[in-house]
């Protein structure tokens, strides 16, 4: 993720030939190069091996792993289409690939990157519905409402920054060779603030600030519940289900009772990567709309990588709070070590 900061980077290590292309004769390792090293394959590799589970044990069947899917499939589209360019965009003084491979990078680091944002932000609607209308959720949440949900996200990224891509492609963009494949903020500045404030300051807010409420739902929906089934009422124990924590699976008709339980570990463990490692980098970039900030190179270098890393976590988090991911692990681990 670059949100598009300038970086004041030195072109004495490039030749430009009669034809304009570039010939690039240094490479300059750093702090994000490197990191992007790492997290790239760890991006492929652990939210491809989780979808991977997810298909497998076929739980997309069920509606809520659809928006965790989601949210899987977006980390592996943005680390393909985005971290290979973004690497040789930090490791070499200029670039060098032209103006499609440039639009295709800009594209994935607004649109793609904005796609992934906003499937954490379906996973907390999602819990909102749970907790705030539950009769209303246990009927009309279902495969299909998940991926129209889903869909619904995708065509809204794309209805806020394909404009800024596309008209800086078009009309904008400054000379790669010199300038390097940046957007350019100036002669987009309304764009680049709506940007910055609908695609990744508003999601953050929101993750955040949900959160309390539905801490606060869940325990006021289970005060209720014991006020009004008290211990000397005869009701069925199975028949106790915390109003909001029901999940309709819709090849029997049946509800589980785990599945709000689920939901909630999982918005919890998301809220507090988000919080961790998107919140920082949300405050340096909004700053540093208002307030030139963009020299304080490390500052700004740590907070990219911060929020890079979010990926990384997101399948990791799943493996360790969804049960069944978690029990297909642990019984894939012991397979291999009684086989060697």
């Amino acid at each position: 993720m670059d949100f598009n900061v300038s970086r004041n980077e030195t072109i004495a290590n490039k030749s430009v030939n009669i034809n304009g292309s570039t010939a690039v004769t240094g490479i300059s390792w750093s702090f994000p190069s490197i990191s992007d090293m790492v997290i790239f394959p760890s991006i492929v590799i652990f939210n491809g091996s989780v979808l991977f589970i997810f298909i497998y044990q076929g739980l997309l069947s069920r509606p809520f792993y659809i928006y965790l899917a989601n949210l899987l499939f977006a980390n592996l589209v943005f680390a393909i289409m985005n971290n290979p360019l973004d690497i040789l965009n930090l490791i070499y003084p200029s670039w060098w690939l032209g103006n499609t491979a440039c639009t295709v990078y800009l594209y994935s680091m607004y649109v793609v990157d904005g796609i992934m944002m906003h499937a954490h932000v379906l996973i907390a609607i999602n819990r909102v519905w749970a907790v705030t209308f539950h009769i209303s959720y246990t009927r009309r949440n279902t495969v299909r409402t998940a991926l129209y949900c889903c869909l619904a996200s995708c065509i809204y990224v794309h209805a806020v920054c394909l404009p800024y891509v596309v008209l800086d492609a078009l009309y904008y963009r400054l000379p790669i060779e010199t300038a390097g494949c940046l957007i350019n903020t100036e002669a987009l500045q309304f764009w680049s603030l709506l940007t910055q404030f609908l695609i990744y300051t508003l999601p953050i807010v929101f993750i955040v600030a949900v959160y309390p409420y539905l801490v606060y739902k869940r325990r006021a929906r289970r005060i209720a519940a014991n006020i009004v089934a008290p211990e000397t009422d005869q009701t069925p124990a199975s028949e106790k289900v915390e109003a909001g924590t029901v999940e309709v699976l819709p090849k029997n008709g049946t509800y589980n009772a785990k599945g709000g339980k689920r939901g909630f570990r999982v918005l919890t463990a998301l809220t507090f990567s988000v919080t961790l490692l998107w919140t920082p980098s949300c405050i340096f970039f909004n700053v540093n709309c208002f307030i030139d900030i963009s020299d304080q190179t490390l500052l700004m270098q740590i907070v990219l990588v911060m929020f890079a890393s979010e990926a990384v976590l997101d399948p990791l988090l799943f493996a360790l709070v969804l049960d069944d991911v978690r029990d297909f692990i642990v019984g894939l681990v012991r397979a291999l070590f009684k086989s060697a």
